[in-house]
């Protein structure tokens, strides 16, 4: 597949924004009672008017609500948790590794989104009837959260959707019997290890490795899933990976957000080494200007 964001209805694809769009329909920037059967309308059309090889979609990107690893940096500074504290469990007080969990802030910050989608699809939003997450307990409880009695499939873990992988003990994650122990309602997108094979403490992810496992996800999307709108639960590092791979515009996302993003994705032809690649320029492909 070869995929690009589009830069048309949500504010976040305008300008590099820390803003916070839960109060504001996600940042659709049509205001109008009508607004999310527009977007509907508009997807169903580019995907009506499309060929065969070619499809629309919409992707809400969520990122997990506060983990302990978040209190952890504020606590002590970006530097001295980079060369240090990113690397151990616990400073005594608090754990956030392996695997850190969500505060109660942080399950606070799911529950806001939730209401957030409940009070949007009662204008018609689209609640998305696939879920993926990153298979680190923070995103998945924040999509448990979040999509809680929201009519979706059972949530799948997705190993493409970790966070930036290596070195700091918040991103290795727990075994998969422990995970389907604690998510008893997610499934597993195979393969997927019983052990944490992809964690080194010596060895961070570079930004070019994380985007390939982002290509690599965004591929099994679009490939295995037919609705239009998808959520992906995960963390700022994957969104920021996806993110450049659709050639979107950067987005400074804060714990607890979701970024909506409509992605315009056709079959590569034979012979493409890379399952996702980019397509060239954003372009505003609607007819209306919101």
């Amino acid at each position: 597949m070869l995929a690009a964001a589009l830069a048309t209805d949500f504010h976040q694809t305008s300008a590099s924004t820390s803003h916070d769009y839960l109060e504001e329909s996600f940042g659709l920037i049509d205001t109008s009672r009508e607004r999310w059967t527009n977007l509907r309308k508009d997807l169903t059309r580019l995907n009506d008017e499309s060929d065969d090889d070619t499809l629309f979609k919409v992707l809400f990107l969520g990122r997990h609500g506060q983990g302990w690893h978040n209190v952890a940096e504020q606590r002590y500074g970006s530097p001295e948790w980079n060369s240090y504290w990113s690397k151990v469990n616990t400073d005594g007080n608090m754990t956030w590794g392996p695997d850190a969990q969500l505060t109660p802030l942080g399950e606070n910050q799911a529950r806001r989104v939730h209401r957030a989608w409940k009070r949007e699809t009662l204008a018609n939003a689209p609640a998305p009837p696939v879920l993926y997450s990153s298979p680190l307990s923070r995103a998945a409880s924040t999509c448990e959260i979040t999509y809680e009695g929201l009519g979706a499939r059972r949530p799948v873990f997705m190993e493409e959707l970790r966070e930036t992988i290596g070195v700091h003990t918040c991103d290795k994650r727990h075994s998969k019997t422990w995970m389907s122990a604690h998510y008893p309602r997610f499934v597993f997108a195979e393969p997927f290890e019983e052990k944490d094979v992809l964690w080194s403490a010596d060895e961070r992810e570079t930004d070019d490795q994380q985007d390939a496992r982002s290509r690599k996800a965004l591929d099994y999307i679009f490939s295995h899933d037919s609705p239009t709108y998808i959520a992906i639960t995960a963390h700022g590092g994957t969104i920021a990976s996806l993110l450049r791979v659709v050639q979107h515009p950067r987005v400074q996302t804060q714990t607890g957000s979701v970024t909506p993003v409509i992605v315009k994705a056709r079959r590569a032809g034979r012979g493409q080494k890379r399952p996702i690649d980019n397509v060239g320029a954003r372009q505003r492909v609607f007819d209306r200007q919101y």
